[in-house]
């Protein structure tokens, strides 16, 4: 495992972050527990715009947008990945790892996806 982890590379890139966050609502992609206590408390803090929500459990996503104000309720993924096309937007992907490339496949070229959950299961899968 040492030797998987000493051979990734080392990358001095550092992303520009946009001028104006708050120009960039957020979208959340999932309504469970670390969305509930972690992040959208965070946002609130901060100031950022939360403008939608979706999770496969709707009711789930219906309570926490009606408890934390948030404008949308996605009634699909599809629907959800659509508003990206139109205008900017943040993906907050809160999401199991075996479904972050699905949904990052359906997100349109220009799309921004904060990915809050490791992206497998172990270091291989990442």
């Amino acid at each position: 495992m040492n030797h998987f982890l000493t051979s990734i590379p080392r990358s001095n890139l550092i992303p520009s972050l946009p001028k104006n966050p708050l120009n960039y609502p957020i979208i959340l992609i999932g309504a469970g527990a670390i969305v509930t206590l972690g992040h959208l408390p965070a946002y609130k803090i901060a100031g950022f715009p939360v403008k939608g929500i979706y999770d496969t459990d709707r009711q789930k996503a219906l309570s926490v947008g009606s408890k934390w104000n948030i404008p949308k309720v996605y009634n699909t993924i599809d629907e959800a990945c659509a508003t990206a096309s139109n205008e900017n937007v943040i993906f907050d992907l809160a999401v199991p790892s075996n479904q972050i490339e699905s949904i990052i496949k359906q997100l349109s070229i220009n799309s921004h996806a904060l990915i809050q959950k490791p992206m497998g299961e172990n270091l291989v899968q990442a």
